[in-house]
């Protein structure tokens, strides 16, 4: 067997992506969290084959379901503010 070392483990993909179906399996990340990463997984492969960016997100709304405007937030978006509503800027406690 073949030891792989790594600068950063948490660059890794497939490590992160088996972490991250581990995880799922035993309830303690959400589909959703597993999905989109992923969905992020495979679009930095698709960009290291040189496909098309607008193609990959094509693809893959049509996968899992998704409309384009959510496939593009899922690769470009870090954090996602829910409870920034209208007129809250995030600041009050």
């Amino acid at each position: 067997m073949k030891t792989k070392i790594l600068d950063d483990p948490l660059k890794d993909a497939e490590l992160t992506m088996n972490i991250l179906q581990l995880f799922a399996k035993y309830g303690l990340v959400n589909d959703i969290a597993l999905r989109n990463s992923i969905i992020r997984k495979n679009y930095q492969g698709s960009k290291a084959r040189g496909e098309r960016i607008y193609d990959f997100i094509i693809k893959t709304a049509e996968e899992y379901s998704l409309s384009e405007k959510s496939v593009n937030a899922i690769i470009y978006c870090t954090q996602k503010h829910k409870n920034n509503s209208k007129g809250n800027n995030g600041n009050e406690f």
